[in-house]
């Protein structure tokens, strides 16, 4: 097939997809005059003889049932869709709007099998196969929606919403790479396509690519200074990249934008619990409280504050209203079992941090703290399992390679120990002031 065919064809193709069945009708004439046997050429223009010779739903009455979607009235919607049924079963666009409909009211199996009706009927319906995907994503049917974008981008490469909801699909399955492509191409199609913009900034975020996502975020804002989510995803990327003021400036641009924005208040908290204005950061935690009372996160930074500061006692109240919330906040219950190691009531300590490991048993950091609990208790062979587990969770983790060199110590074993100080040393060397008179001895 030369090129000026195949270029006939994909601009015949475009308008069939936007009705306009006549000039896609002399489209594919043009291509058989040049090419008689074009197998493409006649095989479409067969398909729209045959569409030809049903009745067509006339504009008026799309457009009656376009208003009655479009006023939120989807059961008058569906019951004059039905009636249109009848008339024009062989109408892709009919079935469409009905899947839309369905969608509206959370029938989304009903939805699904509309769309799959509207793409009988067309096989090259990209806006069915868009919704499709929609559907089966908000059904948890990940595999089935990813097939039903790719058959969109097949038909339809320059989609951006079809790129940004795949996207989206595999940044919430960690298949980063792929997903910052697909945001490209969004952008790539759709340069003002804040969301998309927004959504790179996350998979760049993801990778440890901090300057990357703070310019896709800073981007975002750009095209829409009242985004606040990407100013509160820009604070966050802020914070992590050790810019704490700016982070501030980000969480409070989002507050200002979004006054019950309960994740900017925690987020804000936290960063300026990290330049030490701790009165200022509770502040920010029981603001949340006063708008979600029920704000489990906020009590739980509110205790670490605390227990920052050695006020065992509050720590200890706010950790257990965040419990109380939310039994399997595993954060919150390690956060217990120090609270009562460091009040000496080891049983109730290993009780919280068995809990947490319960409900995560990869929890490094409860590992650890479990195994310090039993290293207390003079549990040796118990308190090493538990160091050994946090390492394996956590191989860098120096914290846990110390403890376990002190639980060797203890039991006599001092090459292991030794070993292990020095492990520890070697990924942290601040630790060299508590280290090296352990080694040398």
């Amino acid at each position: 097939m030369t090129i000026k065919n195949q270029r006939l064809i994909e601009r015949a193709k475009k308008n069939e997809r936007n009705g306009d069945s006549k000039k896609a009708f002399e489209l594919y004439q043009t291509v058989l005059k040049n090419s008689p046997s074009n197998h493409e050429a006649l095989s479409r223009l067969s398909a729209l003889n045959k569409a030809s010779d049903k009745p067509k739903v006339s504009r008026s009455k799309i457009n009656s049932v376009y208003a009655e979607y479009n006023n939120g009235d989807f059961t008058k919607a569906l019951d004059s869709i039905e009636s249109l049924i009848k008339d024009y079963s062989s109408e892709p666009l009919i079935f469409n709007i009905q899947g839309a409909c369905f969608k509206s009211i959370d029938k989304l199996k009903k939805a699904t099998e509309s769309f799959k009706k509207a793409i009988s009927l067309n096989h090259e319906y990209t806006e069915s196969y868009y919704n499709l995907g929609i559907c089966y994503n908000e059904l948890g049917e990940i595999n089935k929606a990813i097939l039903a974008y790719e058959k969109a981008l097949e038909i339809k490469h320059a989609y951006p919403a079809v790129h940004n909801n795949i996207g989206n699909i595999y940044l919430d399955l960690e298949k980063i790479e792929k997903s910052i492509d697909h945001f490209e191409w969004a952008i790539a199609y759709q340069p003002e396509y804040v969301e998309a913009h927004n959504n790179l900034g996350s998979s760049y975020f993801a990778l440890g690519k901090f300057d990357l996502a703070i310019e896709s975020f800073q981007h975002a804002v750009r095209l829409n200074p009242n985004y606040f989510e990407a100013y509160n995803n820009l604070g966050s990327v802020l914070y992590k990249n050790n810019q704490i003021d700016l982070a501030i400036d980000s969480f409070e641009k989002v507050i200002s934008i979004e006054p019950k924005y309960l994740s900017a208040y925690s987020n804000l908290g936290n960063a300026l619990k990290e330049i030490g204005q701790n009165d200022a950061a509770i502040e920010c935690f029981e603001e949340a409280l006063k708008i979600e009372p029920k704000f489990a996160n906020a009590y739980n930074n509110i205790g670490v504050i605390y227990l920052d500061l050695g006020k065992n006692n509050d720590a200890l109240t706010s950790f257990t209203e965040a419990v109380d919330i939310n039994p399997n906040y595993v954060e919150a219950l390690n956060n217990l079992g120090i609270v009562y190691h460091r009040i000496n009531q080891c049983d109730k300590a290993i009780n919280f941090y068995e809990r947490a490991l319960k409900i995560n048993p990869e929890y490094a950091e409860a590992h650890n703290n479990l195994g310090s609990a039993y290293l207390f208790q003079e549990k040796i062979a118990e308190s090493k399992k538990h160091f050994k587990k946090a390492i394996k969770i956590k191989p860098d983790y120096f914290t846990a390679y110390k403890n376990l060199g002190d639980a060797f110590s203890y039991s006599g074993e001092n090459i292991e120990a030794l070993k292990n100080y020095k492990k520890a040393l070697s990924i942290n060397p601040n630790l060299a002031d508590i280290l090296n008179p352990l080694i040398k001895e």
